[in-house]
Formats: structure tokens, sequence, C-alpha cells
């Protein structure tokens, strides 16, 4: 099986490449990235056109959301293009949600298999959620634009296979009316090497969450949940913000200024000292398609409480056993499933432990490839 990956940024998408390159399936990986940014072990299977990803990037890191979401349209084009131009002699080619129309357009004329891997819900669902939350908020702003919507939509149609990364993601296609053997399920792996427990170095029970700071991922409930006028003064209590800062999030950060902690984009390397801090991760997403955050964790050992839409329900764990899946839009549940945890030491001990027994069990990214690989396999036998 010769694959070729089509992507655009790192994503998770350098993990497939490098799974598929050590079972000898990877012919070329199209990278929107420098070469000096290349993973070494992916370079030699590398080709790179860098511009539009680095400025796009660049932006978001900046905080300029709109700019970057601008420049994201030239990005996604450019490298469909690219790929479809130099698409080589292969069984398969993946490309990331909306990098792969022309790309697969020329794959099927040339009897090459083609998979769309969507790491998030299917994008029609998505953007009703993320329109319907910009509404509430208040922000002005288009989400999910009507091209990328165009470019999704042509793609599912086009691709024999689609990736989705939860159960969440899943379901969202076959409301969408995908059929389910279109659809194929394979939950990010987790570096567990890097992600381990860690002695906590004090005794303050805080309260982590890691990730962008954006409407997309509930912030402003995160922060009504925890700093907001419903919270009871309690000893030796918390709240952690690790991620970078959306200017739509802004106006929610100074109005709770003083009653959290935030700390900016920090490398992946840093991470796990930041979770041997905590006592539990709670993520507010309104939609994510799985959260691998949510995995790095209970990785580390921490109880989650998470949203019904981050992909971690069913997929991740199970409501009360390694944490509390409760409602999007609910400060209120966020509050009261994080009080227990506080107030029980015992339960908090014993949904750690079953957090880690869990995420045995999903794996890391080499079981990830596994399943990839199997996927793909049955694809190529199928079709």
């Amino acid at each position: 099986m010769r694959v070729v990956v089509s992507a655009v940024g790192r994503f998770y998408m350098y993990d497939l490449a490098r799974e598929l390159a050590r079972r000898d399936h990877l012919l070329r990986l199209f990278t929107g990235y420098p070469r000096f940014r290349v993973d070494p072990d992916l370079r030699p299977f590398a080709l790179t056109r860098p511009l539009f990803p680095l400025i796009e990037l660049t932006l978001a890191r900046a905080g300029l959301m709109r700019l970057s979401k601008l420049i994201s349209r030239f990005s996604v084009r450019a490298q469909d293009q690219w790929v479809a131009r130099n698409l080589p002699d292969c069984d398969l080619v993946i490309a990331l949600a909306q990098t792969g129309v022309k790309t697969f357009a020329v794959a099927r004329q040339r009897g090459i298999k083609t998979v769309c891997d969507r790491g998030s819900a299917h994008i029609v669902a998505q953007r009703h959620i993320l329109r319907e939350e910009y509404a509430l908020q208040g922000v002005r702003a288009d989400p999910v634009p009507a091209w990328a919507v165009r470019r999704e939509l042509a793609e599912y149609a086009q691709a024999d296979v689609i990736t989705v990364p939860s159960h969440f993601a899943y379901r969202t296609f076959v409301e969408q009316g995908i059929s389910p053997a279109k659809l194929a399920l394979n939950p990010f792996g987790v570096n567990v090497s890097q992600f381990q427990p860690r002695p906590k170095p004090d005794s303050i029970f805080r309260v982590i969450y890691v990730g962008g700071m954006s409407l997309r991922k509930g912030v402003p409930y995160l922060l009504e949940a925890f700093a907001g006028p419903d919270m009871p003064p309690l000893p030796d209590f918390e709240l952690l913000l690790v991620g970078g800062v959306q200017e739509e999030i802004r106006p929610w950060f100074r109005r709770y200024a003083g009653r959290f902690r935030h700390v900016g984009q920090v490398p992946q390397s840093a991470l796990p000292d930041y979770y041997a801090t905590a006592s539990v991760f709670v993520i507010a997403s309104v939609e994510d398609g799985f959260g691998l955050v949510v995995a790095q964790a209970m990785a580390c050992g921490l109880p989650v409480i998470a949203t019904a839409n981050t992909g971690a329900a069913h997929t991740l764990f199970e409501d009360g056993q390694e944490g509390f899946i409760v409602p999007i839009r609910d400060p209120a549940a966020l509050r009261e499933q994080t009080l227990r945890l506080y107030h029980d030491s015992d339960l908090r001990h014993r949904m750690s432990t079953n957090a880690l027994r869990r995420i045995s069990q999903v794996g890391g990214w080499d079981q990830y490839g596994a399943r990839a690989q199997e996927i793909f396999h049955k694809a190529l036998d199928r079709l």
C-alpha cells in the first residue's frame, strides 16, 4: 500500500504520516511547513511549499483570527492545487478536510482511492453550532465561511472514505446524511511517553484548561463557572488557563480579570508540567471533534469534565467513571461536578485511576497508526 498524505500544517497529520512511514506505507508527505520545521524522520518523504500556511499560523498565534481565516482560504486552495499537479502514482491519497477538492478529482481519474480526514464535526453541523454561539454572545463574525462549506461538501461527495476521531463527530455525519459505510472512526493517539502522571507540587485544588481561548472552546462558560458571581469562595482553589487568546475572548478576560490565572501559549514539551499542578481538567467546548488535550490530561492522571460536544463522551471516557460529561453552555453543571471532586478526594482518586486505565485502552499514536492501517487496507479491498 503506497500512501500520499496532504497536510497543509502539522495538526495530527504528521503523526499519521509517521505511523504510515513506520509501516512502510508512506510514499510522500506534501506539507505547507518549511523543511526545517518538518520532523527529521519525515523529511525523506516531505515536499514543502511554505507560504500561506506560515502567514496563517503567524496571524493565528498573534490572535488575529479574522486575518488568519482570510489567509486560510488561499492556503487550502494553494495546497490542493499543488498536490493535484504533483500527485505521484500511489494507491491512496489522504487529505485534510478543505485541501482535497482538486486532489480527489485528479486521483479518481487515475484510479487512486481517496480519504478525507475530518477532525471536527460535519461542517454543516459545525457551522450551525458556531453561528448560534456567536449570535448568543453578540459577536458579529462568520465562524465558518460559505467557501469552506462548499469545499468540504464537495470533498465528502468525492471521497471514498471519511475518517473522523470521535463518536460525536461520527454522529454529526450520519445526521447529515452520510452513509456509515463511508465513515471510519479512528480516535487520535496521545504520546504516552511524554504525558504521564507526576507528583503534584502543591495542595491547591487547581482546575486547568489547555487550548485556544475562543468562543468555540466555550471559554466564556468556563470563566462564568469558576470566576463568576455564583462561584463560592473556596480555600486553596484556582482556575488556570493555558493557551493563546483570540480577540473575541478579550472582553470576557477583562470582565473576570483577577479571578483566574492565565498562561499564554506554551510548547507541547512544557504541558506535562502544567498538568502536574492540576487536580481536574475542564473543557467547555461548544464544538470540538476530539479535544486532544483531554487525552493528554487523562494520560497525566487527571479526571476530566467535558461537554458532550468535545468528542470525549464514549470515545475517551464514560460519564461518572473517568470524569463527567455535561451539556454545552451550562456553567452551573461545570461548577457542580467540579465541586464534587473538590469535596471528595476519594472520588477524585478513583476517577484518576480510571482515566489512566482508559487511556491505555485508547492507546498512543502506535495504536492510532494500527487502526489507520486497518481502515485503509479495508477501504482498498472493498473499493
